[in-house]
């Protein structure tokens, strides 16, 4: 009796032979029949054949050291991705996309991107300085040097208003005349910040953002301008800096309806452009943060609040004391010294009665064993005459303090 028998096989929709109890094994490949194993088998081996696509199977519970022993199933038909049931709902192409980006990112050491990084920036940024009124009669610019080619998908910048605007906010990316670096032609980009939407502040400038829907495309080595300009009384303000610290651009002022520009050599604005440049670029290559990160409102890190505008960590509030200088490690090591090792002085009378002598000449009296204080009048000192308490510290010590 045959230890197969034919059933129907859906996948090739023909019936074919199926071992009736027991198991089938699949041994491996060899390149023709001549070359199946007739040692060592045991009955449900399987062996395919490359020269003609055919399945043998051992027959047999003994080998016998004959071909012979083997049962031809047939040629092994071609399944395809549409003749498997209950597969994944996403297409071949799509799962050998995903299994390649699995394996070129290396989760455990590098965190990468392919999105827009920052290019070119200058963030310094003065709390009291800022650049002139952006109204219908003043439009101001900023010119920098693109340092990677893609799409200019995003500016950051400092921005103010004084009172009660009564227009939008137009921002526009634009080419800049290799002869005189000035801006000019039309738009590449735009970003329009609605009236309602303007930061304002009585005080400090506020960091903004701005996304464009149709970036411009830039060229590395090339010179753009951030230009700022509104058609009403915005009456804005740009913050930046007057010590001229980005070395490829400058900024420019118009107030003829961008017809001629004038170079303002006192001032550059803060900015910071962010270029797609479609390669995949480290953000986090073995714990060191490679490029600027930007964290959206209310996020957290460890537990830690993250400020939006990058002015604050932590709990630091806005009226926070602010360091205009941060100090070497050995200052600060030497001031907690000093504070550690400093220990404050008083004055023990005991009990009973205090007596204060009182002295009139030209040189500082020495109090005795028995005097605690006194008070000196310098006749030394022509005019006002300078009057001094004088505490004893100690067996030969004394405190002047002069009173006014």
């Amino acid at each position: 009796m045959s230890l197969y028998e034919f059933k129907y096989n859906p996948l090739t929709k023909s019936r074919d032979y199926v071992l009736k109890e027991g198991s089938l094994h699949y041994k491996g490949s060899v390149d023709t029949y001549n070359d199946l194993p007739v040692a060592g088998m045991t009955e449900g081996d399987m062996y395919f054949t490359k020269d003609n696509d055919q399945l043998y199977v051992w027959k047999i519970a003994t080998a016998t050291g004959a071909l012979s022993d083997y049962d031809n199933i047939g040629a092994v038909s071609e399944i395809d991705w549409s003749g498997i049931t209950n597969k994944p709902s996403s297409s071949v192409a799509n799962i050998d996309d995903a299994v390649g980006k699995k394996h070129d990112q290396n989760t455990d050491t590098k965190l990468l991107t392919t999105g827009a990084t920052s290019d070119q920036s200058q963030l310094l940024h003065g709390e009291d300085l800022a650049f002139g009124e952006i109204d219908g009669n003043h439009i101001y610019a900023q010119t920098f040097q693109a340092g990677a080619t893609g799409t200019l998908d995003k500016v950051k910048f400092y921005f103010k208003i004084d009172g009660a605007p009564s227009a939008d906010l137009t921002v526009e990316i634009k080419a800049v005349d290799g002869g005189t670096g000035k801006p000019t032609g039309s738009a590449l980009a735009s970003y329009i910040i609605p009236e309602a939407s303007l930061p304002l502040s009585e005080e400090d400038s506020k960091l903004t953002t701005v996304e464009f829907s149709s970036p411009a495309s830039v060229v590395s080595g090339t010179k753009y301008a951030i230009v700022f300009k509104t058609d009403g009384d915005l009456y804005g303000y740009t913050g930046g800096d007057d010590s001229l610290p980005y070395a490829n651009g400058q900024a420019w002022e118009s107030t003829d309806g961008e017809s001629s520009w004038a170079s303002r050599e006192d001032y550059e604005m803060y900015f910071e452009t962010y270029v797609n440049s479609g390669e995949t670029v480290d953000l986090i290559d073995n714990g060191e943060i490679k490029e600027n990160l930007t964290i959206a409102s209310g996020k957290r890190i460890d537990g830690r609040d993250i400020s939006v505008d990058g002015t604050k960590l932590d709990t630091i509030e806005e009226d926070a004391v602010k360091l205009s200088t941060v100090k070497a490690d050995s200052d600060v090591a030497d001031a907690i010294t000093k504070k550690h090792t400093h220990t404050n002085t008083h004055l023990n009378l005991g009990t009973g009665e205090l007596k204060i002598k009182v002295f009139s000449q030209d040189s500082e009296p020495t109090l005795n064993a028995n005097d605690f204080i006194a008070i000196w009048k310098d006749t030394s000192v022509s005019g006002l005459p300078a009057v001094y308490l004088i505490f004893r510290r100690g067996s030969a010590d004394q405190l002047k303090v002069e009173l006014t």
